[in-house]
């Protein structure tokens, strides 16, 4: 199951409350290239069904480039991408309640030096 227009899923993360699956594509319909890569969220149910988000405005979200890996925060508030692609880290908000996804308030896509392959996230600062 994935969201009409998403294409080619490469990772997924369920978030640490069990309530969200969190599935990066590298690819959107009618595109030849990935740097129109997204986040399809779906909700979770007690009976372990996907339904997607109810934020058809925004779901599903974008990312950088050629995104191959994502994590959770130590504090379960936000999600980080790896865009492999375009050499970035997007960074996103996590609606604890709703499971939306919104920017960060600093700004949400961070250049690395090299392509990124994977994250690792430290609860230690």
């Amino acid at each position: 199951m994935n969201l009409s227009g998403a294409l080619d899923p490469v990772n997924s993360l369920t978030s640490s409350s069990g309530k969200f699956l969190y599935v990066l594509n590298q690819f959107s319909s009618g595109t030849t290239t990935n740097s129109n890569s997204t986040i399809s969220a779906f909700t979770i149910n007690s009976q372990g069904q996907l339904a997607p988000l109810s934020d058809s405005t925004n779901n599903p979200y974008a990312v950088g480039s050629g995104p191959v890996c994502i994590a959770q925060d130590p504090s379960n508030q936000y999600l980080y991408i790896s865009d492999f692609n375009d050499s970035t880290v997007t960074g996103k908000l996590i609606d604890q309640n709703r499971g939306f996804l919104s920017d960060l308030s600093r700004g949400t896509v961070f250049p690395t030096s090299m392509k990124p392959s994977c994250l690792a996230i430290s609860g230690n600062l």
